[in-house]
């Protein structure tokens, strides 16, 4: 048997994966480390060590700020939704360059939404504001 022509191979190309925005990485890792300083208990740290600035900074911005200014905690959320944008047209244009269809893109992007959104009130408990229909008269 004679093996099969290279022309006639049905092999994908290669796609080169393209480099990391690493700023962007920095930053996300940066937002995680803001969220889990109230899981690590900064602030018991910073009660432990009471002459150390650095652990006094991060317990203060482990906190909401009582209405007046921010701390970093205050902007863990408007940090991702920044990430978000900024990610979004790189990888919109990787999975075009990869041949998916407009059409799968769209709604893959509208499922994804609905289940954050659904998983989003489901935490917070604003299940109500979904059930619609029982609302009504």
């Amino acid at each position: 048997m004679t093996a099969p022509s290279p022309a006639l191979r049905a092999e994908p190309y290669p796609v080169a994966a393209a480099p990391r925005l690493v700023s962007l990485d920095a930053y996300r890792g940066f937002v995680m480390l803001l969220m889990m300083a109230e899981v690590l208990r900064f602030a018991s740290v910073a009660r432990a060590v009471p002459d150390s600035a650095f652990w006094a900074f991060f317990a203060h911005h482990q906190t909401h700020v009582e209405w007046i200014g921010c701390s970093l905690h205050d902007l863990i959320q408007p940090s991702f939704s920044f990430i978000v944008g900024v990610a979004l047209p790189f990888s919109i244009a990787s999975r075009l360059a990869r041949g998916q269809a407009r059409v799968r893109l769209a709604s893959g992007c509208c499922c994804s939404g609905c289940i954050g959104e659904r998983f989003s009130c489901a935490s917070d408990g604003c299940s109500a504001a979904i059930d619609l229909p029982a609302r009504l008269p």
